[in-house]
């Protein structure tokens, strides 16, 4: 072949493949030892592979009055958010809610993981009045005397006037106020109408006898323990002397 000709062609070939047609691969580095490609084709980071997602979910028992204990089971979660479907919200882990009254709600908890993960369980409460109501009490934040032997007796305004509780003497002083006073058998208030009115007074005495002298009466309605049963009400300074009442419901 003649040298000319032979070397055209050899320039030929040459342009041929560095030409606008050929584009030289790069091979990842990974592939070169064998590993695996994390970048832009892995959607899923490191950390979040090593992670797992948060799963919400509770149990709940209910207690009179109108109240739900909630017991959370969540997984993978470092904080909580609990809305109880009557426009309250709590971020503790296990709360306990009451109602201001009866009926279904839509309890829904929300439980954080790592990333903003969330993850939402929802359930229908159902929670009732409670059958019976008991007085089962006083504390006595307040007396115009020291030193001196404290009673109180729960009446009513019925016409025939009942005597619900009629408690023995303690001897107290102002050192030891507040002072608890428990019965140790709660009274079971039953044929309750909500426009009846009861009246706690309280007496004092010298010794642990007698019937002692008046030192002040509070008065409640029986449509304050129907409002939403509150488990203790505070009366508003009298002479000189507060109590607070207890109640319990079954």
């Amino acid at each position: 072949m003649n040298k000319n000709i032979f070397m055209i062609l050899i320039v030929s070939l040459f342009l041929t493949s560095c030409g606008p047609g050929y584009e030289p691969t790069n091979p990842n580095i990974d592939d070169i030892f064998g590993g695996t490609n994390s970048g832009e084709d892995n959607n899923t980071t490191d950390e979040e592979t090593t992670t797992n997602p948060p799963i919400a979910n509770f149990s709940y028992t209910t207690a009179h009055p109108l109240k739900v204990i909630l017991k959370n089971k969540s997984s993978n979660a470092s904080s909580y958010r609990w809305d109880f479907g009557d426009g309250n919200v709590s971020t503790e882990k296990n709360p306990t809610h009451k109602y201001n009254e009866m009926g279904v709600y839509r309890v829904k908890l929300y439980a954080y993981g790592k990333n903003a993960k969330v993850d939402t369980y929802e359930t229908n409460v159902t929670v009732e009045n409670p059958d019976y109501v008991y007085f089962a009490g006083i504390t006595y934040e307040k007396l115009s005397v020291n030193n001196k032997y404290i009673k109180f007796k729960l009446t009513d305004d019925d016409f025939f006037t009942t005597t619900w509780a009629n408690s023995v003497y303690k001897l107290i002083s102002t050192a030891n106020m507040p002072y608890e006073f428990i019965l140790q058998n709660p009274v079971l208030m039953d044929g309750l109408h909500e426009d009846d009115w009861y009246l706690i007074e309280i007496f004092y005495s010298n010794s642990d006898s007698g019937n002692g002298t008046k030192l002040a009466g509070f008065k409640f309605y029986t449509s304050t323990i129907y409002n939403g049963y509150p488990e203790t009400i505070r009366f508003n300074e009298n002479q000189g002397n507060k109590i607070t009442c207890h109640f319990k419901y079954k």
